[in-house]
């Protein structure tokens, strides 16, 4: 793999931080290519020797958190093949809930853009395509499923970036430690065990 000039590296970081220190102050349609170019001090030459444009950009930011999350769960260690590991699979929702929490700053500047590059459609999708690839390693290739793949995976979907979204946008009330052990307890106890309702057929 080529390896990245310090000078170029440094000018990257500088666009980076120039662009979201701009989206925390302004919406995205509303920054411009030299309002980018002003605030990390470089020329619009340099900007466009490293991006086509400001979508470019803001694509190659969110591939980069989603990536480093996607990589967590990938390959999945913590089930395979029908069986939950719950060492494992603690350890897997620490890591994502810390790594989150990391980039919170870029969550939450992002949540509050509207439109272009909406962060939660993209974690969504990522997702989607995530658990699709590996349902069958996930849930079992033989076994006989209670619920249609077609609702499961929305539904999970749903749950992994609703949560995570809430922890962000309430500022992270719950250490990622904390989120590991409830979250393992409705994965595992099911919703309405945990909120201690009774079952009735």
């Amino acid at each position: 793999m080529k390896k990245v000039d310090l000078r170029v590296r440094r000018t990257l970081q500088s666009i980076e931080k120039a662009f979201l220190e701009l989206l925390a102050k302004k919406q995205f349609q509303d920054i411009t290519i030299q309002d980018i170019a002003d605030a990390a001090m470089i020329n619009r030459a340099t900007f466009y020797s490293h991006y086509a444009d400001k979508y470019e950009l803001l694509d190659r930011l969110i591939d980069e958190r989603l990536a480093a999350l996607r990589d967590h769960f990938s390959p999945p260690r913590h089930v395979h093949d029908g069986t939950l590991y719950q060492k494992q699979f603690l350890f897997v929702i620490e890591s994502v809930f810390t790594a989150v929490g990391q980039n919170a700053d870029f969550f939450t500047t992002l949540l509050a853009q509207e439109g272009e590059g909406n962060v939660k459609e993209r974690f969504a999708q990522t997702a989607n395509t995530l658990f699709t690839e590996q349902f069958h390693v996930l849930f079992g290739s033989n076994a006989v499923h209670l619920v249609p793949k077609e609702i499961f995976l929305p539904f999970l979907i749903s749950a992994v970036t609703g949560t995570i979204f809430w922890w962000i946008s309430a500022e992270q009330p719950y250490s990622p430690e904390e989120m590991a052990k409830y979250l393992i307890q409705i994965v595992t106890k099911g919703p309405a065990a945990v909120m201690g309702l009774s079952i009735e057929q």
